[in-house]
């Protein structure tokens, strides 16, 4: 099952395509752009090797030229030295990149927050998808356009809002799935939260958020307080559902990645 979200902006309106297998879409998202042959994949070496060759296939098949850089993981390397880097790679693609060409953010937050911010200074402004692999990317760092890059002065003080040309959600590559770090699903209403928060702070590690899905925007946030309160880091979800599960605040899920 596939559900689409639509992001309304306007001109800058684009989907949030949620489903199984959504990475084989690829090369077609791409490919339905108006003018778009030509593609660079942008991800950090982890996910290069976990993701990358799945990528690069997907917009063969749909006919799309199509280029993969890789730069160091971690939050460390959210910086411009490895921006100019990125650029260094970029400009070097033969054919040459050019204002039709699509950047693909494959990855977690930060090589969506990267890969959006080389989209958003190169040649001025390029479309882009976005293809989170991990659930908070998913649920977060994915939508809204938000890029950039840290400073020894701050988190994220260098960057823009450039929306994407598209998000795509294969609920098959989030890393926690593959890794293991799936704590459980639980169906949980507000008034479980309220009784049970306290309990479950005493047997749920403190270092693993906690996420909330739901369409009860004022249950879903008093729930994350009464998480955070007890300890439990958390954060709250506006969705419709993921992946068949019901995600109506009520009868959603308790989800720790």
């Amino acid at each position: 099952m596939t559900r689409t979200v639509r992001v309304e902006l306007g001109k800058q309106s684009y989907d949030v395509r949620i489903g199984d297998g959504l990475m084989g879409e690829l090369g077609a998202a791409v490919a339905a752009l108006p003018g778009a042959r030509q593609a660079v994949v942008i991800a950090d070496a982890v996910v290069a090797g976990l993701y990358g060759s799945a990528a690069l296939a997907s917009l063969s098949a749909g006919g799309v030229g199509a280029t993969l850089i890789e730069f160091p993981a971690g939050e460390s390397h959210k910086t411009l030295a490895t921006v100019g880097h990125i650029f260094d790679a970029l400009f070097a693609v033969a054919p040459a990149i050019d204002r039709d060409t699509i950047i693909v953010a494959l990855g977690g937050g930060v090589s969506g927050d990267m890969a959006g911010f080389v989209a958003a200074t190169a040649l001025r402004g390029l479309r882009w998808i976005q293809c989170p692999t991990t659930l908070l990317a998913d649920v977060d760092a994915s939508v809204g356009g938000k890029t950039g890059v840290d400073h020894p002065a701050g988190k994220n003080l260098i960057g823009a809002f450039h929306q994407p040309s598209a998000v795509l959600i294969d609920v098959r590559t989030p890393d926690e799935y593959a890794t293991g770090h799936l704590i459980g699903a639980l169906n949980v209403s507000l008034a479980d939260i309220r009784e049970n928060a306290a309990a479950w702070a005493a047997r749920l590690p403190h270092d693993i958020p906690i996420v909330l899905y739901g369409t009860d925007t004022t249950a879903g946030h008093e729930a994350a307080a009464l998480l955070l309160t007890a300890g439990l880091p958390s954060v709250f979800s506006l969705t419709g559902g993921i992946t068949g599960w019901d995600a109506a605040f009520g009868q959603g899920i308790l989800y720790a990645p």
